[in-house]
Order: structure tokens, then C-alpha cells, then sequence
């Protein structure tokens, strides 16, 4: 489930529905169901990933450490989903984060500018009012009015269908912007986690635009991070491709 789950109950921070494990198992007859959240659910999968479900987005390069294996997993879709896990001799300890939802940290003039414009019409911004379908949307709408074009409201999939069609409209620059923001993001939760094994990306806007993210400035941001960049060099980013990872 897209959210924090208390007490094997859940209210989804997205749709504006909740319910828990015992309600459902009355429904379905079924004896017991125990809720997960869903970036749990796609730790649990990695084992079971083969070589061709990932793609790698930048260098490969893995130092395994022997004491235990650290990694982050980031996703947008819905939300921006947020986990990750520790391996260490006892087994797979997954890591549920609800890091979707801290503060948006721009990283440069524009993005300050679209901080700004987005405070004025919702408030708070989280990374997830950027950083997901709707948050693209939420960013191109900023866009727009730094570019002071007329603000029409595009949704997601009208955005990378454009982007996709010609990387150097409008749209194109919307979703380059998007996986740079991405990068920071990740680089900021693989610092955050100590995730030097590596970063997961999950989520299937990721995997419909793959070819575009994998040519964008989303490594590069990853890596920017001043004194830390010889360290986040060394940290791999890889795109799960596998639509099933988690279900």
C-alpha cells in the first residue's frame, strides 16, 4: 500500500480512502491479511530482479562491503515513494520511509523561482509536489509562468508524450528539469541513508520515459554534491525495468 501502514491499517495519502487488514479479510473471507507498505514490498523483490530487469544510469562500479550491503530505493508515480534496505548475514531488513514528503530543496536560480511560485498556490512543497505525475505537472505549470507562456494545465502523460516526440520543446526542457530535480533528490537520500551499494529507481513513470532519463542530468545531479562527489561517484544508480517489482 502507497503510504504509512499503523496497526495493519492504512489511509492512502493520495486517494483520501483508508482501511485496515481485518476489514479486507472479512470482505475476502479471508482468515488474515497483513499490510505492507509498497517500497517494502519492492525491498522483498530484489532478490528475486534478474540481470536484464535493471538498467544501469551512469557507472556500474560496486564495491561490495562484507559487513552489510546499504540500498535506497526512489521511485515517482503517484507519490514519491521512498525506501530502501540493509542486507547483513541474518537476512534482508527492509528500510519504510515516508521520504517522499520532506522539504523540496532547489538547487539553483530557476528551481527557486518554481519553489516560490508553488508556495503561493499550495503551501507546502514537498518533494513529492515536484517529484511524481502530478508534481510534473505542478512543474511545468512553474515553468510556464517563469517563461510567462500561458499557463495551461498539462498532465504528466501529456508532458512526456511531448518531450519524448521533441526533446527540445517546451515539455522536453519540463522533464530534463524533472530528472535533474530527481538526481538531487537521490543523491540527497543516498547521503541521508548511507546508501553506498547503490540506488534502486522504481515507479513506472521512470520506466515509460527510460531512454530519456538515462541520456538527462539525473546522474549528474546525483553526483553534484561539492566535497561529496567522490563519494557519490562510487554509488551506482540502476532503473528496475520489471513492471511486477513489488506486486
Amino acid at each position: 500500500m502507497a503510504g504509512p501502514v499503523n496497526d495493519n491499517a492504512i489511509d492512502m495519502t493520495n486517494l483520501g480512502w483508508g482501511f485496515s487488514g481485518r476489514e479486507l479479510g472479512n470482505v475476502l473471507n479471508i482468515a488474515e491479511i497483513r499490510l505492507i507498505n509498497d517500497y517494502e514490498a519492492i525491498a522483498y523483490s530484489v532478490d528475486s530482479l534478474r540481470k536484464e530487469d535493471l538498467r544501469d544510469i551512469g557507472p556500474t562500479k560496486l564495491v561490495r562491503r562484507q559487513t552489510r550491503e546499504t540500498v535506497a530505493i526512489v521511485g515517482p508515480g503517484t507519490g514519491l515513494g521512498v525506501g530502501g534496505y540493509v542486507r547483513m548475514s541474518t537476512g534482508l531488513v527492509p528500510l519504510v520511509t515516508e521520504g517522499g514528503h520532506v522539504d523540496f530543496a532547489p538547487a539553483d536560480d530557476v528551481e527557486i523561482e518554481v519553489l516560490k511560485i508553488l508556495r503561493t498556490r499550495i503551501g507546502h512543497v514537498s518533494a513529492e509536489r515536484i517529484l511524481s505525475g502530478p508534481g510534473l505537472s505542478n512543474l511545468h505549470g512553474a515553468m510556464s509562468a517563469i517563461a510567462g507562456t500561458a499557463n495551461e494545465v498539462f498532465e504528466a502523460h501529456e508532458i512526456t508524450r511531448q518531450a519524448l516526440a521533441d526533446g527540445n520543446s517546451f515539455c522536453g526542457q519540463v522533464l530534463s528539469r524533472f530528472c535533474a530535480m530527481l538526481g538531487s533528490f537521490a543523491g540527497d537520500i543516498a547521503l541521508t541513508m548511507g546508501a553506498r551499494d547503490g540506488v534502486l529507481l522504481a515507479g513506472g513513470l521512470l520506466r515509460a520515459i527510460d531512454n530519456f532519463f538515462a541520456a538527462s542530468p539525473f546522474r549528474a545531479r546525483f553526483e553534484a554534491k561539492g566535497r561529496f562527489q567522490g563519494y557519490m561517484k562510487d554509488i551506482p544508480t540502476r532503473l528496475i525495468l520489471q513492471d511486477n517489482a513489488g506486486c
